[in-house]
C-alpha cells in the first residue's frame, strides 16, 4: 500500500518529507524515496527496505531545498530494489514522479516511448508516466500542462505528485481512482498525501480531490482543476484526530490497539446521536429527509469484506422486523449491483465502506457500482469509515461515522461502529 508526501514552502523540505512517511509507515512497504529541488536540479535519495535506511541515507547525502516529494512503494511492478524505488526522473534528471496505482496500458505507452529513443532504467509503469511527462512537455509550457495531457494518455488508477526544475517551487499532484489530498499549512506552506496522517503534523485543513482531479501546489496557495483544464473548488476539512491515533500507544501493534479501542469508538459514534433524555436518536444528514424516508419500501444494503458483515447484522434485523422481503444484501466483490433489477418502488441504498483505497478487500468496485445507481430513483444513505473521504462523494446523506483513523488491517472497531 505505497503512500505519497508533499511539500513546498519556507522551510527545508527534507525532515518535513521524512516525518510524513513516518506517518504512513502502517501501510506497509518496501522501499522508500524522496526527491527535492536544490537550486540546481533535482536531486534524488531512494533505498530498499525501512525508513530508517532511506533516513540514513538522506543524512548522509543532506539533500537541501524547500520542495520536494517522497513515497513508500509496495511492490507491484518489478522487485523491491533501488532502481524500482520511487521517485523516478526523466532521462535528464529534471523531472520527479511518485505514483500510487497501476497504469493499465503501460506497455503500449512504453512501445510508443521506446521507439522515440526513451530508455527505462527500472521494471515499473511509473517510468512510464514521467518519461510520458518529458516527451509532451514543449518549451515555454507550465508543468501542469505537461502533466494532464500526459495523463488524458493514461488508463488505470493513480496518484501522482511531479516536480521539476524546469518549473520550480512548485508541485503537481493529480489523482484517478487513489487517494489523494491536499494538505494547506501556515505562512506559505502547502502539502500533498495519500492521507491525513502524512500531513496532521503540520496541519489539520486538507482538502481531498476527486477522481479526474489535478492541483498545482505552491506557495502561495494551490489550485484546482479537472483533466481537461478547467478550474473546479474542492471543499477544504478539518482533521478531527490527533497524530497519536496514528501510533501504536504503547500496545505491541495496531491491531491490538485497534480491539481495545472499540469502546471509545462507540462512545465517539453514539455521542450527540443517542439523546437519552429524548428518548430519541439523531443521525446528522438525514433527520430532514422524514417524508422520503417514510415512503420507503425496499432497502440495498452495499458493502465489501468487513462492512459485508456489519451489514449483515443490519439484514437480519430487518428480517426479523418484518420487513425481510423489503431487504436485500449485496456484496459487491464481483460487480452485483450492476445486475441488481431497479423496481419501479421508493428504495433506500445503504453504503457500508471502510477505507477506499485499491487493496485486496477495499470496494473500489463498490464506488464504481454505486456511481452507476446515482440516477435511479433511490434515496442514498452513506457511512463511510474513509481518511480520504472519497465515499462521500457518491452518497446522497451520510451521519459520519464519528470514528478514529484506521492503521490496522484488522477491522474488529470498525465492524463494531458500523
Amino acid at each position: 500500500m505505497c503512500g505519497i508526501v508533499g511539500y513546498v514552502g519556507p522551510k527545508e523540505a527534507a525532515p518535513i518529507l521524512l516525518q510524513g512517511l513516518k506517518g504512513l509507515e502502517y501501510r506497509g512497504y518496501d522501499s522508500a524515496g524522496v526527491a527535492l529541488l536544490n537550486g540546481s536540479g533535482v536531486q534524488v535519495v531512494k533505498r530498499p527496505g525501512k525508513l530508517s535506511a532511506l533516513a540514513e541515507a538522506v543524512d548522509e547525502a543532506d539533500p537541501r531545498g524547500t520542495c520536494g516529494i517522497a513515497h513508500t512503494r509496495w511492490a507491484t511492478h518489478g522487485v523491491p530494489n533501488q532502481p524500482n524505488a520511487h521517485p523516478h526522473t526523466s532521462s535528464d534528471g529534471e523531472i520527479a514522479l511518485v505514483h500510487n496505482g497501476i497504469i493499465e496500458n503501460a506497455e503500449s505507452i512504453r512501445m510508443q516511448l521506446l521507439e522515440a529513443g526513451y530508455v527505462f532504467a527500472s521494471e515499473t509503469d511509473t517510468e512510464v508516466v514521467v518519461h510520458l511527462i518529458d516527451h509532451l512537455w514543449t518549451d515555454g509550457m507550465p508543468m501542469e500542462d505537461a502533466v494532464s495531457a500526459a495523463l488524458r494518455s493514461i488508463d488505470g488508477a493513480y496518484s501522482i505528485a511531479v516536480v521539476s526544475s524546469r518549473d520550480p517551487n512548485k508541485i503537481v499532484v493529480a489523482r484517478d481512482g487513489s487517494p489523494l489530498l491536499i494538505g494547506v499549512g501556515k505562512n506559505g506552506e502547502m502539502l500533498a498525501g495519500s492521507d491525513a496522517a502524512a500531513v496532521i503534523a503540520l496541519t489539520r485543513q486538507v482538502v481531498y480531490l476527486d477522481d479526474g482531479d489535478y492541483a498545482v501546489l505552491e506557495p502561495e496557495g494551490y489550485r484546482t482543476y479537472k483533466l481537461e483544464g478547467t478550474e473546479v473548488s474542492r471543499s477544504m476539512h478539518q482533521v478531527t484526530w490527533d497524530v497519536e491515533a496514528m501510533e501504536k500507544g504503547g500496545y505491541e501493534h495496531f491491531m491490538l490497539k485497534e480491539i481495545f479501542e472499540q469502546p471509545a469508538s462507540l462512545r465517539d459514534v453514539m455521542r450527540g446521536r443517542l439523546l437519552e433524555e429524548e428518548g430519541d436518536v439523531r443521525l446528522g444528514g438525514i433527520e430532514n429527509h422524514e417524508f422520503d424516508l417514510g415512503r420507503i419500501r425496499r432497502i440495498v444494503t452495499m458493502a465489501c469484506g468487513t462492512s459485508w458483515h456489519a451489514g449483515l447484522v443490519g439484514y437480519r434485523q430487518q428480517v426479523q422486523h418484518g420487513v425481510g422481503r423489503a431487504a436485500h444484501r449485496q456484496n459487491d466483490h464481483d460487480g452485483v449491483l450492476e445486475r441488481l433489477p431497479v423496481q419501479d418502488v421508493p428504495g433506500l441504498d445503504v453504503l457500508l465502506q471502510q477505507i477506499v483505497q485499491h487493496r485486496a478487500g477495499t470496494p473500489g468496485d463498490l464506488l464504481v457500482a454505486r456511481v452507476d445507481r446515482r440516477d435511479r430513483r433511490r434515496a442514498r444513505h452513506g457511512h463511510p469509515q474513509s481518511l480520504d473521504r472519497r465515499g462521500h462523494g457518491v452518497c446522497g446523506e451520510h451521519p459520519g461515522a464519528g470514528a478514529l483513523p484506521r492503521a490496522g488491517d484488522a477491522l474488529h472497531r470498525e465492524q463494531v461502529f458500523q
